[in-house]
């Protein structure tokens, strides 16, 4: 594989659907700051995509499961989805203590642990051959950013 291929690029029409979207978001100008436009992806999109599938797919499962009458009693040894349970407390008790008050953290947990849980699993996708991590790209992390500064400061 090349450097920047990935196994989205087996996925038949999958280069037509990355020339129909380089038409509309591609840079097609350029001046003496901002070179012409040589390298336009989709692929950290779509794995952002993916991931954020698995999660919503990972967050219901665990929703049935925190419902059921065996969530009641804790396992003899590390489930699924005790492990998730054991990260989402111990990210509470984090936020706790950067916020202050118990009050303040539960007001940002979700989005606080969804933004850590998806950049976790981003990251660790790009472990994987033939996979590239979408926060590798300044516009992935430039989105996060803005929306942690819009729900904190407004």
């Amino acid at each position: 594989m090349d450097e920047h291929t990935t196994w989205l690029d087996l996925l038949p029409g999958y280069h037509n659907l990355e020339e129909y979207f380089r038409q509309y978001f591609g840079r097609n100008w350029s001046n003496t700051i901002f070179p012409p436009q040589e390298h336009f992806s989709m692929t950290h999109v779509f794995l952002a995509f993916f991931v954020g599938l698995c999660l919503m797919a990972v967050a219901f499962s665990y929703r049935r499961h925190a419902r059921s009458e065996a969530a009641l009693m804790p396992a003899d040894r590390l489930t699924f989805f005790s492990f998730v349970e054991l990260l989402l407390s111990a990210l509470l008790r984090f936020l706790t203590e950067i916020v202050g008050s118990e009050k303040d953290a539960r007001r940002f947990f979700p989005m606080g642990a969804g933004i850590f849980v998806f950049v976790m699993f981003s990251d660790l996708i790009g472990l994987l051959p033939g996979f590239e991590p979408p926060t590798a790209h300044l516009q992935m992390n430039l989105a996060i950013a803005l929306t942690v500064f819009v729900a904190t400061h407004y």
